[in-house]
């Protein structure tokens, strides 16, 4: 008899036609997934459709580009000898493409059963089983232990409905399970299983991460969840607001370990809030130290200010941290104090400045676009970005707020008839991030055309004013993009990745 496998997808990237780029960046979640299960002794066919085909780019519709294996692969990927598919499912805009790609693996495979889990799931679990009836069931929040009892359950005949975390349908209605209880020793998880998905393609392509493209780059957690409650977050639902760490030995074991097995020369951390705790941190620096690491590393996903004082900020140097990234959000206190952001501004200057005077290639996130949000408040935040640029910060970002489902304002928005119905033209509304010609806009106080103005005068604003003070920036950026093809900011690492889709194109 043939042995059953359990197939993990991660689909291609979906993006708008329109986008100048779009992070790639390795399957952690999947090589997680796959981990827990072949230490459990089952076989598992994991499916990066991105780092299998990175090259390969396909139209598709409603002004949509899918990067990564086509549909057609990935079902003969699948293979007739899967009775299991999880499907990882990140970003709510990807949501109608892969719903058709789900749709489409059902019509190959009609005896197979499907999963889906991820951050759009466990914000809308109820919606995705009721939006696409070939899909079984959806598993919310954590997937390790979530989708290792499923396989068990579902291999020996029992009753998966009972377990914690899990959302069917129930004839018309949809079911959903209380949730389970978080993982609180990270400790106890295998190391991704990079060896099964095609890790070489990140490494030693001209894409980047979640930031900077610094030679053989590896990713790394090192905390799940965030205590902070910011309303444009989906944390809340995802993770909730328990921040759990790893020890910081196993972290540096995990680098150590990629340093030998993969020949890693950079590590990125894609915690959602790297640094809280100064003490972790500290420990984990001198263990660095200590472990004679010669790696470099990064924090490009957003990180709070209040722990990065001076001395963490010397250690961090110390460490050969290469690039630090501050989620500061807006230039208004008005605005911060709306959207719950706990963030002193005079404080975060203060560390930024620090970093800066220490060698370290900073970036500050800002968003513009928050329903309450006045013309004043906006100006105030363009201000802020320009007196960053003074203070010799590398990149200040300025992102459009999008309700993403699982957050305060997304539901927020759903009462007040700002979003008046789930659907694919919402969804549609999510792809304008990284497209700065055309985008939804859900400020209640200023047109969506004053704001996709503002955001190209801010941006242009800053990165002028960054590069006629400090012109030595110019030849690097330049040097990088052309000849190393390594970045220090992210503002160069996108056009990067700009250029490289349009070879391929």
């Amino acid at each position: 008899m043939t042995e059953k496998i359990i197939t993990i997808l991660r689909p291609p990237i979906i993006y708008s036609k329109k986008s100048f780029s779009v992070p790639v960046t390795p399957p952690i979640a999947v090589a997680y997934l796959t981990s827990v299960l072949i230490k459990n002794g089952y076989s598992v066919n994991p499916i990066d459709a991105i780092g299998e085909d990175v090259h390969n780019i396909d139209d598709m519709s409603r002004g949509r580009k899918a990067q990564g294996l086509s549909y057609d692969s990935i079902i003969k990927r699948i293979g007739p000898d899967t009775d299991i598919l999880a499907v990882s499912i990140m970003f709510s805009q990807e949501w109608p493409l892969i719903r058709d790609l789900i749709n489409s693996i059902r019509t190959a495979y009609p005896d197979i059963t499907i999963i889906a889990g991820g951050e759009h799931i466990t914000a809308l679990p109820d919606f995705s089983l009721l939006d696409c009836m070939a899909l079984d069931y959806c598993g919310t929040g954590e997937g390790e232990e979530l989708l290792l009892e499923f396989v068990s359950v579902m291999r020996s005949g029992g009753d998966v409905r009972t377990i914690e975390g899990l959302c069917f349908r129930d004839g018309e209605h949809v079911i959903k399970n209380p949730r389970r209880q978080r993982i609180t020793n990270l400790d106890d998880l295998p190391r991704p299983a990079w060896n099964t998905i095609p890790i070489e393609t990140y490494l030693s392509s001209d894409y980047g991460g979640a930031g900077t493209k610094s030679g053989r780059s590896m990713p790394v957690i090192a905390t799940r969840g965030c205590p902070y409650k910011c309303s444009f977050c989906s944390n809340p639902v995802m993770w909730g607001q328990k921040y759990i760490m790893r020890s910081p030995d196993s972290v540096i074991d995990e680098i150590q370990y990629y340093v030998d097995a993969y020949n890693a020369t950079h590590i990125e951390f894609y915690d959602l809030t790297a640094i809280i705790n100064k003490e972790w941190i500290m420990k984990f620096c001198r263990l660095y130290l200590e472990n004679n690491l010669m790696v470099s590393w990064s924090l490009p996903t957003g990180t709070r200010s209040e722990a990065l004082d001076q001395d963490v900020i010397e250690m961090l140097y110390k460490t050969r941290c290469k690039y630090l990234v501050y989620a500061p959000e807006s230039g208004s206190a008005k605005t911060l104090k709306k959207i719950h952001k706990e963030v002193h501004l005079d404080a975060l200057v203060k560390s930024v400045k620090t970093a800066v005077k220490n060698g370290i290639n900073t970036r500050c996130n800002l968003v513009i676009g928050f329903p309450e949000e006045t013309l004043k408040d906006l100006l105030v935040t363009l201000l802020f970005q320009i007196k960053l640029a003074w203070h010799g910060v590398d990149d200040v970002p300025l992102y459009l707020f999008s309700p993403y489902p699982g957050s305060e304002l997304f539901e927020y928005l759903k009462r007040t008839g700002s979003i008046p119905e789930i659907n694919d033209d919402y969804f549609d509304s999510l792809l304008g991030q990284m497209d700065l010609n055309s985008c939804t806009v859900y400020s209640e106080e200023v047109s969506g055309q004053t704001i996709r103005w503002l955001r190209l005068i801010g941006m242009s604003l800053f990165y002028g004013t960054s590069y006629l003070l400090r012109p030595v920036r110019i030849v690097r950026s330049l040097k990088n993009i052309f000849i190393t093809k390594t970045t220090n900011t992210v503002f160069e690492q996108r056009i990067l990745e700009m250029l490289q889709r349009r070879k391929q194109v």
